[in-house]
C-alpha cells in the first residue's frame, strides 16, 4: 500500500486528494470525503512493516479539560503597595447609638478639674496639661483620651486682607546710616524766623558839630570819631568852577570834565555806570561834580 503524505500544518477544512480519494482536515484528523465503500470482511493482519521515518511535529491539539485543583502552595513574598486605589467597599451597618457628652470647657490641669463642683453626668472638660477629654460619670472623671487629631498640612496662603491691621509698637531706633551724597536740588525755602530781640544801643553819631562839618575817624578804634571842618579839594558851587559849559541843568545831573574841549559839561548819571571817578578841584579828565538844581541855580 502506498504511503500518503499529507501536508504539514493544514487549516481546518483543507482538502487533500490522492487519486480518486479526497481527505478533509477537521482540525484533529484527516477524514475521507465523497466516497462510500461497502464494508468487507476483515482481512488478515499484515506483516509488520519497517518503521517509517519520524514525521514532523503535528499541530497543537485542542485544550484539554481543566484538571483538579492542586494543593495550596507556600505563601509568596509580599508584593509592593498598589498605586491604584481599590473599589469602595459596601456601606457597613449602622452602629449602636453612642453616648452624647456636654462639652463644658477647658481647665489647666487635673487639680483644676477635680475642683469643679455642680457638674452633671456626661459633662466633659479638656485638660490642657495632657490634652485629653475627661467625662463625668456621676461619681468620677473618666479619661476619654485625645480628641485632637494630628496637625494637618499647611494650608494655602490666603488673599491679602483689605482691612489694615492695628499699628504695631514702635521698634527700637536703628543704627545711623552712612551719610548720603549731597543733594543737587535746592530744598524749599523755610518759613521766616521770628524777629530777634533788639540789640544793644550802638555808639551812634557823636553829638556836637556845626553846619558843613563832616565826621572823621580819630584812630583805628571802633566808633572813635569827631566832627571836623572839610578842608579838602572841591567846590561848593558851580560858580567856583572855571571852563564850565552848562546846558539845561537838571536835578541829580553831574558835571563831567571833557578833556577833548577842556570844559566841564553837565550829563546824566547813567554815563557813570561801571566807571570810577574822583571829585576833584581842577579840570582833569574823569573828574566830576554832582549838580543839584535849587530854584534854577546849579550848585556843586
Amino acid at each position: 500500500m502506498t504511503a500518503i503524505n499529507f501536508p504539514n500544518s493544514p487549516s481546518v477544512n483543507d482538502v487533500h486528494t490522492v487519486g480518486d480519494i479526497s481527505w478533509k482536515w477537521t482540525g484533529v484528523a484527516w477524514e475521507t470525503v465523497g466516497v462510500d465503500y461497502a464494508v468487507g470482511p476483515t482481512g488478515p493482519t499484515g506483516a509488520t512493516g519497517p518503521s517509517g521515518a519520524t514525521g514532523s511535529t503535528g499541530p497543537t491539539g485542542a485544550t484539554g479539560a481543566t484538571g483538579a485543583t492542586g494543593s495550596t502552595g507556600a505563601t509568596g513574598a509580599t508584593g509592593a503597595d498598589s498605586t491604584v486605589p481599590g473599589p469602595t467597599g459596601p456601606t457597613g451597618a449602622t452602629g449602636p447609638q453612642g453616648t452624647s457628652i456636654n462639652f463644658a470647657g477647658t481647665v489647666a490641669d487635673i487639680t483644676a478639674l477635680n475642683a469643679i463642683t455642680g457638674q452633671a453626668v456626661n459633662d466633659a472638660y479638656i485638660v490642657e496639661s495632657d490634652g485629653n477629654l475627661w467625662v463625668w460619670d456621676g461619681a468620677t472623671w473618666n479619661d476619654a483620651g485625645q480628641i485632637v487629631g494630628p496637625q494637618g498640612p499647611t494650608g494655602a496662603t490666603g488673599a491679602d486682607s483689605t482691612v489694615p491691621g492695628p499699628t504695631g509698637a514702635t521698634g527700637p531706633t536703628g543704627p545711623t546710616g552712612a551719610t548720603g551724597a549731597a543733594s543737587t536740588v535746592a530744598g524749599p525755602t523755610g518759613p521766616t524766623g521770628l524777629t530777634g530781640p533788639t540789640g544793644a544801643t550802638g555808639a551812634g553819631v557823636p553829638t556836637g558839630g556845626t553846619a558843613g562839618q563832616i565826621l572823621a575817624k580819630i584812630d583805628g578804634d571802633n566808633y572813635n570819631t569827631q566832627w571836623i571842618t572839610n578842608t579838602g579839594g572841591g567846590a561848593s558851587s558851580v560858580a567856583e568852577l572855571t571852563d564850565v559849559e552848562l546846558t539845561d541843568l537838571a536835578n541829580n545831573q553831574i558835571l563831567l570834565y571833557n578833556s577833548s574841549n577842556s570844559q566841564w559839561e553837565n550829563v546824566d548819571t547813567d554815563v557813570l555806570t561801571g566807571a570810577n571817578y574822583d571829585v576833584l578841584d581842577g579840570g582833569t579828565a574823569d573828574s566830576m561834580y554832582l549838580v543839584t538844581v535849587n530854584g534854577g541855580n546849579a550848585n556843586g
